[in-house]
């Protein structure tokens, strides 16, 4: 649950709020986003290796867009310990 609610978070604020994009794609991009936190997290990838050895899993991103969603995921974690403080 957590994964998809910041693959939703992320999609907001660096793709949809950059790009122009209908919902098909933002479905595609959430999917993306979604697996490359995945195998961030659970597999412990680094994204060099996601998209060379992942790239079907990522489709539509490219290189510089998984790096994008590897700082937001930073930013993330961040606002997640702050809120988990502020409790």
């Amino acid at each position: 649950v957590e994964l998809n609610e910041e693959a939703r978070w992320i999609l907001k604020r660096a793709f949809v709020a950059t790009m122009s994009m209908n919902e098909e794609e933002q479905t595609r991009y959430m999917a993306a986003i979604f697996n490359v936190l995945f195998f961030l997290h659970s597999s412990d990838m680094e994204i060099p290796y996601i998209t060379v050895y992942k790239p079907d899993y990522v489709v539509p991103l490219d290189e510089k867009q998984c790096w994008t969603v590897f700082m937001w995921d930073s930013k993330w974690y961040q606002l997640s310990r702050q809120r988990a403080l502020l409790r």
